[in-house]
């Protein structure tokens, strides 16, 4: 989720200049079960106990493909 959210910035100054203004934001994930399904949601989902977003990007992920990828799929990791 870090690779994609920094993936946002257009060069490296970019991801500086964002990383200075402000404190690391904390992701804390909480993981459910969603038709036998694991899923994760971030901050920002509706299942999520903090409802503001923290960082851009998809908020909720599937078990999918041995790995956790966004239900709209990989390319909603680059935005």
């Amino acid at each position: 989720m870090t690779l994609a959210h920094i993936s946002r910035h257009t060069d490296v100054a970019g991801v500086l200049t964002e990383a200075r203004s402000r404190k690391p934001p904390v992701i804390l994930p909480e993981v459910f079960e969603e038709a036998g399904m694991p899923m994760l949601c971030f901050p920002g989902d509706a299942r999520h106990t903090v409802r503001s977003p923290v960082i851009p990007g998809p908020t909720l992920l599937c078990w999918r493909n041995d790995r956790h990828e966004p239900v709209e799929g990989l390319d909603a990791l680059i935005g």
